[in-house]
């Protein structure tokens, strides 16, 4: 609106507005001229080809934290599969341990666990997360025990029930196969059993 009070149309500049918020035409003001020339020239002037670099910049700068914030995060997330591994292959209780160890960790100065937890409502040593890391090792395990039983020329099964120290019964299947003229013994899965199933061991023999 001009100072006799009459209203007009004017353009504004939203890069100037942003890196040059000073009292100009196209921040301010306005430019209330609608030829296209004008608004040509303002396209090439050193004022709007600043803006364009400084926003460029900055696009770039955000670009590059998130690679680094993703790469940060990927890393600690083989950090936190390495101290579970651990875990399980020293037999201790993984369940129980495997927050605390890694909180340990941070505070020994782990340097990449510490990008572990994005927030109170997104951290990685839940139950539920862990129960995802647990099930992906256990899967590459058992992939790679059934491959190399596939491709063995002769090879055994071994079936086994147990109760855990939870009273939990479960199945266990050991393969026993040759590689390389070489007998190898592997556990291939273990199964828990429901109370239905605890009558009769062939169902979960049938469906694994």
């Amino acid at each position: 609106m001009s100072d006799d009070g009459h209203s007009y149309e004017c353009i504004f500049c939203a890069l100037c507005k942003k890196w040059f918020p000073g009292n100009g035409v196209w921040t301010k003001i306005g430019c209330s001229s609608p030829r296209l020339d004008a608004i040509t020239c303002r396209e090439i002037s050193a004022q709007y080809q600043s803006c364009i670099s400084a926003e460029l910049n900055n696009a770039s700068q955000i670009n590059q934290v998130n690679k680094e914030m993703e790469s940060k995060e990927g890393k600690a997330l083989v950090d936190t599969q390495k101290v579970l591994y651990f875990l399980i292959q020293n037999n201790l209780l993984h369940t129980t341990l495997f927050k605390p160890l890694v909180d340990l960790c941070i505070e020994l100065g782990a340097t990449n666990l510490g990008y572990l937890n994005k927030a109170k409502n997104a951290q990685y040593t839940n139950p539920g997360i862990f129960g995802e890391f647990l099930q992906c090792q256990a899967d590459t395990v058992e992939e790679d025990v059934r491959q190399r039983v596939t491709n063995s020329e002769v090879f055994g099964l071994m079936v086994d029930e147990y109760t855990d120290v939870s009273s939990r019964k479960h199945l266990a299947l050991v393969a026993k196969y040759n590689d390389n003229e070489t007998i190898n013994l592997a556990f291939l899965q273990d199964i828990q059993l429901q109370l239905a199933l605890l009558t009769s061991s062939t169902h979960p023999l049938k469906t694994s």
